[in-house]
């Protein structure tokens, strides 16, 4: 008795490293270490054990050495599925978030692993799927909440409802396994390496040459979310799944400032001091914003909306659904937050 005590004391260390080594009581499995999924997988990693799929391990972005990887190539002609060790991995699963979309209209992760899920993940208790809110179609720039009817109008939107109404089918089949299904209804993703201003730098054709800047457009509504901003809404879910509704949850997960692309740009510009670039976008030629750009201008249909994220401030953040930017529980409650906050980062971009 003495000497487990003795030891105790003489050696923190090594208990410590002892408890460290540990299975950690939550485990997570992304399908799809991407833009977004890698990021989760990096901060949870040091208190969770974290996995997830890559569409190749020879080309995947550096992970910490605690997030592992297994191969998945979610292609329907020829997919690469996992292997065993990653089988394992997501039997052992309390979470799993998915992120890959549909590819050539297929969700291929509930097709190929919907019933191993349900049937073979005795740990798992949250599954979350990252939509889009391109489900709500155009609704000529009103305000879409998650109460609204879905109405697509491009084919990824299409098969964006399909995707959901699959995982939805698949709780339903099994009510007590899958007690927690999420969907977030993602606005445009930016963040870094993925935003106005690395668009701008790269040489955007519309912002240097006026005849083309029509492709920016003025007239249509566009939502967006800061991608750490998705981070933090996931985690708050994953975290304390207890409190944030019921069996199956939709979420809109969008900043507080709808802004139309020509917008966005002008600020970028302004804020890399390309003033030229920016009085050009603020003025392309023969643009009006009363008059609807010819269809030959538009590479896709239009879709004009203005996604309101009151839920997952109420439910998930904390917030007020009724507060101001200044007040907001987003960390970049607007664009220009975000974009600001990036520009600072990479000050090396100025003209």
């Amino acid at each position: 008795m003495l000497l487990p005590l003795l030891l105790l004391f003489l050696c923190p260390a090594a208990i410590a490293f002892s408890m460290s080594s540990l299975p950690s009581t939550s485990s997570l499995f992304v399908f799809g270490l991407g833009y977004v999924g890698s990021r989760l997988a990096q901060k949870l990693a040091p208190a969770w054990e974290v996995g997830g799929t890559v569409s190749s391990l020879s080309s995947s972005l550096p992970f910490s050495p605690q997030v592992r990887e297994w191969e998945f190539d979610a292609r329907p002609s020829n997919p690469t599925l996992l292997d065993a060790a990653a089988l394992a991995a997501l039997r052992q699963a309390t979470h799993v978030l998915v992120t890959i979309p549909p590819v050539d209209g297929t969700d291929m992760v509930v097709k190929l692993y919907g019933s191993h899920l349900s049937n073979q993940c005795p740990r798992l208790r949250w599954v979350g799927y990252l939509s889009s809110t391109s489900v709500y179609g155009d609704r000529g720039g009103d305000l879409v909440s998650e109460e609204d009817e879905v109405r697509p109008v491009t084919s990824k939107g299409v098969a964006r409802v399909e995707a959901e109404a699959a995982w939805m089918e698949l709780v339903r089949q099994v009510p007590s396994q899958l007690s927690h299904l999420r969907i977030f209804r993602l606005a445009g993703i930016y963040g870094p390496g993925r935003n106005a201003l690395e668009t701008m730098r790269q040489g955007l054709q519309g912002a240097q040459a006026g005849p083309d800047i029509s492709s920016l457009d003025g007239d249509r509504w566009v939502s967006r979310i800061h991608v750490e901003d998705i981070v933090r809404v996931l985690q708050c879910s994953m975290e304390d799944d207890s409190r944030d509704g019921g069996q199956v949850e939709i979420y809109n997960v969008a900043d507080d400032q709808p802004a139309s692309r020509l917008e966005v740009f002008s600020f970028a510009a302004a804020l890399l001091g390309n003033k030229g670039a920016a009085n050009l976008i603020a003025n392309p030629p023969g643009f009006s914003p009363s008059v609807t750009p010819p269809s030959s201008r538009r590479a896709r249909p239009p879709e004009s909306k203005r996604v309101a994220n009151n839920k997952i401030k109420e439910l998930l953040l904390g917030g007020s659904a009724a507060s101001s930017s200044s007040t907001s529980p987003l960390r970049y409650p607007t664009y220009e937050e975000g974009l600001r906050h990036i520009c600072e980062e990479m000050d090396v971009w100025r003209y």
